[in-house]
């Protein structure tokens, strides 16, 4: 069997992508015996791979590294000739959509509604709401089967795409808990926060600079918390994002500006993993004040770091998270500072919060993610022949 991977488009700055990816390598030993996988991928998108199973090898898509219109003719011309020329038997497609035609079955995950979801919000440009709108449904209907990390975005896709829902797995991502669970120090990583500027206490969000993350929420909560609790904590924002990054960035910096804050709100355009796991550890306080989230494995991964989470209580966090983060209605500024204070000064709170997360945390592993994955490419492919 001969298991074909769409990897394409800019995974080197995509970090929800990145991290899927790069795990997808890492357990590809899980997949069915006499295999072959073959990674599609954009001229110079796969430097941060780590060492390919000798099973796998990596195609580089003509293209598919260019402006977006040479990319979607990459992605729905070029590809599929390159999967009829490599002998594909079953397809995998990790990012939402999938080529237009596609001549073998596959495999469809979806992580996001978001195009759906945020239309009238307009947090998700146009070109890109018609271009995942228009795609998806054909996508999805077509699909021998669809994964989708929670069963939140299980019942949207239900909704919006029609989709009986016994062809919708719920397949939670992983967290590598080599990195984010185990630690040998207290002490260890205080070199990557000098070197980042970052100075203990504070608080972290990590999460891409898009307009319904809500970074600007947090800044004044941030500011009001200075100003009526003295506190003394800096705002560490780690993450970047693709479109709008630099309409957003210097909207909020102008927000900092105006909050005089601008020796205590630090950005950081992207970490890798080995640095990240150090922030998480040492922050005091992990907080998400997302609207949106299919899975948000950056909740997860501060968890397994040991840290007390705050997180909206919006669209599924509720489900996904329980009693293992303390929720709050992002858009109640008083709640919201009011929360955020009781974590960090109520000790019994934040121990409380630490032990719950970590046990949920504890219970996702990429493993079981991956082994999910090439059990749904087999039945695909067992399908066909």
């Amino acid at each position: 069997m001969i298991i074909g991977v769409h990897a394409l488009g800019p995974l080197a700055r995509d970090t929800g992508g990145r991290t899927y990816i790069t795990n997808f390598v890492k357990f590809g030993y899980l997949s069915p015996p006499e295999s072959k996988v073959i990674l599609f991928m954009s001229s110079g998108q796969y430097t941060f791979l780590p060492d390919l199973p000798p099973h796998f090898r990596i195609v580089q898509v003509p293209f598919s590294h260019q402006h977006s219109f040479l990319r979607v003719l990459a992605e729905h011309l070029v590809l599929p000739i390159l999967i009829l020329i490599k002998k594909i038997d079953v397809m995998y497609f990790p990012g939402n959509v999938s080529s237009f035609w596609t001549p073998v079955p596959y495999v469809l995950a979806i992580r996001s509604m978001l195009a759906y979801i945020e239309k009238q919000n307009r947090s998700v440009d146009i070109i890109r709401q018609l271009y995942r709108s228009t795609l998806l449904p054909r996508a999805a209907s077509k699909a021998f089967s669809i994964l989708t990390p929670s069963a939140h975005t299980k019942r949207e896709i239900q909704e919006y795409l029609r989709i009986p829902p016994g062809q919708i797995h719920v397949v939670p991502h992983g967290i590598d808990h080599e990195l984010f669970g185990y630690f040998d120090s207290a002490a260890d990583g205080q070199a990557i926060l000098a070197n980042k500027r970052i100075k203990k206490p504070y608080l972290l969000y990590v999460s891409a600079l898009w307009k319904y993350k809500n970074h600007d929420l947090l800044i004044d909560v941030f500011a009001d918390l200075i100003s009526e609790k003295k506190l003394p904590h800096q705002l560490v924002l780690v993450g970047q994002g693709m479109n709008s990054y630099s309409e957003t960035i210097s909207r909020l910096r102008q927000q900092i500006v105006s909050n005089n804050l601008e020796n205590r709100v630090i950005f950081i355009n992207f970490l890798p993993h080995s640095e990240l796991c150090w922030i998480y550890k040492h922050a005091d306080v992990f907080v998400f004040p997302s609207e949106i989230e299919s899975f948000g494995n950056s909740l997860y991964e501060a968890m397994a770091a040991g840290t007390p989470v705050v997180c909206s209580d919006r669209h599924g966090f509720r489900e996904m998270l329980g009693d293992s983060a303390a929720l709050v209605d992002p858009h109640d500024r008083k709640a919201f500072g009011n929360l955020l204070w009781e974590v960090i000064s109520d000790t019994r709170l934040r121990q409380d919060l630490i032990r719950k997360g970590s046990a949920l945390a504890a219970g996702l592993r990429w493993e079981n993610s991956i082994l999910t994955v090439f059990s749904n490419l087999k039945m695909a492919c067992d399908e066909r022949t």
